[in-house]
């Protein structure tokens, strides 16, 4: 999967502390929002293996990833 791929990328706020592990490993794609939490600014901006390592690094596991058809990729089951 490439990163022209539809994703839909979702960060739980609730569980975010704002490490910024994600934006140091996939940085067009997470950004920090005013509270300090990360958000999704590009769910497009990187490759698929960037975005699974950021959320799987996540010390929280804030993120979510699906595909175009809704099916959840990370976290898997």
């Amino acid at each position: 999967m490439e990163a022209n791929t539809k994703l839909k990328i979702t960060v739980d706020h609730n569980k975010c502390v704002g490490s910024t592990i994600c934006i140091s490993l996939a940085p067009k794609v997470f950004s920090l929002n005013k509270e300090g939490q990360s958000i999704v600014i590009d769910a497009e901006g990187e490759t698929l293996k960037n975005i699974l390592n950021a959320a799987d690094n996540c010390p929280l596991s804030a993120i979510k990833i699906f595909d175009e058809n809704g099916k959840c990729l990370f976290p898997p089951d």
